[in-house]
């Protein structure tokens, strides 16, 4: 039963990842370095200035690596700039929060750990500024 459901869950896995490389621009296409082939999603966000207008800026959100994951998983990401606070928040595929991490909105990256979640698909979000700004999928696999 357990081999049963771990295939059913990388064949899903593997068709989230197909479907989303169908959707999701190439690093190399964005102009930066891609010497893993991970993908990443780009979103356009409209932000509110100091001044009351708004700025469109672009949004990275990359592949867990590695994905699946054991005991941890590296994402990397980018913020908009003049994001005051900024968070990776991990739900299951229920919508139930599992863990948030605060990020450092000088970096890029954060470690992600998994070793203790229950086998299965994550749902990995970034949120700036209470904004969720996009989301990816990461599957456990202890």
């Amino acid at each position: 039963m357990k081999n049963l459901i771990l295939t059913i869950a990388l064949i899903l896995t593997t068709v989230i990842i197909s479907h989303a490389k169908l959707l999701n621009i190439r690093n190399s296409s964005t102009g930066l370095d891609n010497p893993g082939g991970s993908t990443f999603v780009l979103a356009q966000v409209s932000m509110s200035n100091q001044q009351g207008g708004t700025l469109a800026a672009n949004v990275l959100l990359g592949d867990a690596s590695p994905n699946p994951a054991k005991e941890y998983t590296w994402i990397s990401y980018t913020l908009p700039r003049g994001t005051q606070s900024a968070q990776l928040i991990l739900r299951n595929l229920l919508g139930n929060q599992i863990t948030s991490l605060q990020l450092d909105v000088l970096s890029n990256r954060v470690k992600l750990e998994t070793g203790t979640l229950n086998n299965g698909i994550y749902i990995y979000s970034l949120v700036a500024d209470n904004k969720t700004l996009a989301s990816r999928r990461v599957m456990v696999s202890n």
